[in-house]
């Protein structure tokens, strides 16, 4: 069965998410305004652990689904078939 963490904060929160076999997913949206500076300060607002993949979501809601879904059967391969994991996988698409 699967699980989702919607907010890894603490690098000993991704490395334990990982020995389990899961995937860190860093999520960047380009274009969106700035978290406070002043809150941005804050070490748990600078995740600084590992990270298995980065997503750049500048499409649209169901753009970000395809690409999550291509993530999730690159990681775990076709079902019944061990996982694989890459080192950096960027999922990006343009539009």
């Amino acid at each position: 069965r699967g699980m989702v963490f919607t907010d890894v904060r603490y690098t000993n929160e991704g490395t334990y998410i990982q020995r389990l076999g899961g995937l860190i997913v860093e999520i960047e949206r380009p274009d969106t305004t700035h978290v406070d500076p002043v809150v941005r300060q804050h070490p748990s607002e600078n995740y600084t652990g590992p990270v298995d993949a980065t997503i750049i979501n500048t499409g649209s809601l169901s753009q970000f689904h395809a690409q999550t879904l291509a993530l999730v059967e690159i990681h775990y391969g076709p079902p019944g078939q061990p996982p694989q994991l890459h080192d950096h996988l960027d999922t990006s698409t343009s539009g």
